[in-house]
């Protein structure tokens, strides 16, 4: 696959009526890379020099040496797929959210082993819910995307999917996360506690205020 490193496996063999060992070295070409070892090692490797898919071409060259004359193999056929990636929601904030709010996906796009390589191209992150479907989406190396509150107009459970779409040297991927919108509380939300020192000025009010009624009453 893309970006995997590819082990080329070559023997040099004498033509009869010669006989004996050759020695020296053979080199493996691929287009404008090549990787080279000795004839006794019997391969080397070529890493990772396929960075595109299709068919390729190798050929092995053998250097020759002071008995031996050198020689180029017939080209072997080799394909290259895409190689495949993993696509990962890292983080949905806020989680849960209220209905109406923006939620803001965090995503990665890892290359698959024993592939290689950045993947380009853009990743939609689309979440569908009680009401309706939406998505926004951005490129890959973004990692970002904001989904804007209209996609979250009521409280339930929703689910965000990232998707990669992919580019000419590398294959789709997705991964799901469940998100939970909560409805909106009421406005200004609950009155708050008083503190102690809150407390013991409102009691000193109220007896402040007890005196002067007495007073206001003695004089009546």
């Amino acid at each position: 696959v893309v970006g995997e490193a590819v082990t080329v496996n070559y023997t040099v063999v004498v033509t009869a009526p010669g006989a004996g060992t050759p020695t020296g070295n053979v080199t493996v070409i691929f287009g404008t890379v090549s990787c080279t070892d000795t004839v006794a090692a019997g391969s080397c490797t070529l890493t990772p020099d396929f960075t595109t898919p299709g068919a390729k071409t190798l050929t092995a060259a053998y250097e020759g040496d002071t008995n031996f004359n050198a020689s180029t193999s017939a080209s072997e056929s080799h394909t290259v797929n895409k190689a495949d990636t993993t696509t990962t929601i890292t983080s949905d904030n806020p989680d849960p959210s209220v209905v109406g709010e923006a939620v803001t996906v965090n995503y990665t796009v890892a290359v698959t082993a024993p592939g290689a390589g950045t993947p380009t191209g853009n990743v939609t992150v689309a979440v569908t819910g009680p009401v309706n479907s939406n998505s926004c989406s951005a490129a890959v190396g973004a990692g970002t995307c904001t989904l804007p509150g209209t996609d979250f107009p009521q409280p339930g459970s929703y689910t965000l999917t990232a998707t990669y779409e992919g580019d000419t040297n590398f294959n789709t991927s997705l991964d799901t996360e469940p998100h939970q919108v909560n409805a909106v509380g009421p406005v200004g939300g609950a009155a708050p506690i008083p503190t102690l020192q809150e407390w013991a000025l409102m009691l000193f009010g109220l007896l402040l205020g007890g005196l002067v009624w007495r007073q206001s009453q003695r004089k009546g």
